[in-house]
């Protein structure tokens, strides 16, 4: 069996193109529907040049059943929501939101609006390549495909648990798969040390609460050996941690970053939820907000788990 078979046995890659799909010909389908009848008439009185719009019967195709599989017991959200207690690097101005307008107006109908402001780099983000290397892809130039892949989970909980500063090495990744096999091409990696637990605590997750404290900043992170084996060895999409940042909490020189970002490999950070994925078998969705230029920004990711498997 080919490694793009097994892929696809092991994986709901159908499920994800056949929604995408299905999104753009409803989007197709009800376009139509709005047009102008003397613009209907001139596509009409055109040479055919393009496909016809899919037609779903919602009573006679598996519309209906594909759709009942992604119930909320099978998508997992993570991504922290943004408010006062969203976590900032200690040098970066925190989340703000305020009511702008909110409640009934003069007609009597309800109106709600709101201002916000942030940094590129707090929160559940993505990082893009740019962001450590000159001449990467801004955020608005990752290209679509790359943000939905396979979920990859490396699970160092045991050895962060009593050291902070833990280092993800090349020797972790190696001995991870003897046991789980390559990490497939085109993968998200998802790094899963147990961080994510401790949010909202500001001083638990980062090591300090102070604001511009970053003498004293814990966490695990991403050893330069093992970033240079993902980007050198492995043909990853991105990384995926629970923590601030790819680097560890003491670093002073962002290697991972440097050498990740310089593969034109992008980073998650302050991932929500990790525990709940399974080591293979996940689907991640990432969509950061489409800053032109950015460097990063807020991200939206969801995880589909793979479906039960059922005895015979």
């Amino acid at each position: 069996m080919s490694d793009s078979e097994s892929l696809l046995n092991r994986y709901p890659w159908t499920m994800i193109s056949s929604i995408v799909f299905i999104a753009c010909a409803l989007s197709m389908a009800v376009y139509e529907q709005f047009l102008p009848d003397e613009t209907k008439a001139d596509q009409v009185a055109k040479p055919a040049t393009v496909v016809s719009a899919l037609v779903i019967n919602r009573e006679t195709s598996d519309f209906a059943k594909l759709f009942s599989k992604l119930s909320t017991k099978r998508i997992i959200d993570m991504s922290h929501s943004f408010d006062e207690t969203t976590i900032y690097w200690p040098t970066d101005k925190p989340f703000r939101w305020e009511k702008n307008r909110w409640g009934p107006t003069a007609n009597g109908y309800w109106y709600a609006s709101a201002n916000y402001a942030a940094s590129e780099h707090g929160g559940t983000h993505l990082d893009s390549p740019i962001h450590f290397a000159e001449g990467g892809n801004t955020t608005d130039q990752i290209d679509l495909e790359r943000l939905v892949g396979e979920a990859v989970v490396v699970d160092i909980q045991e050895k962060c648990k009593d050291n902070p500063d833990y280092l993800l090495t090349a020797k972790d990744l190696k001995a991870w798969e003897e046991t789980n096999g390559a990490i497939d091409t085109g993968a998200i990696l998802v790094i899963r040390t147990g961080w994510g637990r401790r949010w909202p605590d500001k001083k638990s997750y980062l090591g300090t609460d102070q604001p511009g404290d970053v003498a004293n900043l814990h966490f695990p992170g991403i050893a330069e050996d093992a970033a240079e084996f993902l980007a050198t060895q492995r043909k990853l999409e991105g990384v995926a941690i629970d923590t601030p940042s790819l680097d560890y909490g003491q670093s002073k020189d962002f290697k991972a970053h440097r050498v990740l970002n310089g593969s034109n490999i992008y980073g998650i950070e302050n991932l929500a939820n990790a525990e709940q994925l399974p080591i293979r078998g996940a689907a991640i969705i990432a969509l950061p907000m489409k800053i032109k230029g950015g460097t990063g920004g807020p991200v939206r990711v969801m995880a589909i788990l793979p479906e039960p498997q059922t005895e015979k």
